[in-house]
């Protein structure tokens, strides 16, 4: 009788990928090729930013060795696919550019974690407080966009110092994929204009820090997910302006986005 022939066997297909939950880390992104390395979100050669960024619910004021006070970071991915390995980085210049980083205390909620993360606060040579998101944040792998998605990402900001001097601070949001040791720069928000008032006179103790309370009634056409960040219909958001991309070169593990936030300011001047 004669032998069967020998059929090689077919590998099972892989489920096919689900978008991360809304402000969730990216432990293992799909669609990472080998060796770490993201897909590139958007088309580089587009004129306009693949994310849509704002921030929204921010204070006007802000007084030195007070209570940190919440603002969001929106990000809207206007792309029509999953964008992985998401920094915002917050740059803060202040008028008189004194910020030093000691002053500034700056943290994200981790909606996957549920927890709050301390961001790492660095200085440049033009007087801007830098602070990116994962820098100094152990565990913290990024953020992943679904494709057409919208989601806020809580932020608290405090002035600890109670001599940090009095003055009017300019804030926005760049946002930054990491990729391997490089990275694209994706998205920037508009300014966020505040001031950091006088301390309180002494002997009046400040409430203690703690876990903030809701911010405020959704707003319309708006739903908040189980992790605290809010999903908005990404038609609702303008572009923030036509603006070439630029590639970033980031810090290796250990600095995460440090260095590569540096860079970016650097970038971000000359195209301005």
């Amino acid at each position: 009788m004669p032998a069967a022939p020998a059929v090689a066997p077919t590998a099972p297909s892989p489920p096919a990928s689900q978008p991360s939950p809304p402000g969730a880390a990216s432990p293992a992104a799909p669609g990472a090729a080998p060796g770490g390395q993201q897909p590139v979100c958007g088309d580089p050669g587009a004129a306009e930013f693949p994310i849509v960024t704002r921030i929204v619910q921010g204070p006007g004021e802000y007084r030195a060795g007070g209570d940190a006070r919440e603002f969001s970071v929106e990000l809207s991915n206007t792309t029509a696919q999953p964008c992985l390995d998401i920094h915002p980085v917050v740059v803060l210049a202040g008028q008189a550019r004194a910020l030093q980083p000691d002053m500034v205390r700056l943290e994200f909620f981790d909606g996957a974690a549920r927890t709050w993360r301390h961001v790492t606060i660095e200085k440049t040579d033009q007087g801007e407080a830098v602070g990116a998101f994962g820098a100094g944040s152990g565990g913290f792998a990024g953020l992943s966009l679904p494709a057409g998605g919208t989601f806020s990402v809580r932020v608290r900001l405090a002035f600890p110092d109670r001599a940090t001097a009095p003055d009017t601070v300019v804030a926005n949001a760049a946002v930054v994929q990491r990729r391997g040791a490089d990275g694209d720069w994706v998205g920037e928000s508009d300014d966020y204009r505040f001031d950091v008032l006088a301390p309180e006179p002494t002997g009046r103790p400040s409430a203690p820090v703690g876990e903030p309370e809701a911010s405020g009634p959704p707003v319309p056409g708006e739903r908040t997910g189980e992790d605290g960040t809010a999903w908005r219909n990404p038609h609702e958001l303008a572009a923030t302006g036509a603006r070439p991309w630029h590639s970033v070169g980031l810090a290796t593990a250990g600095g995460v986005l440090l260095a590569g936030a540096v860079v970016l300011l650097l970038m971000r001047r000359r195209v301005r």
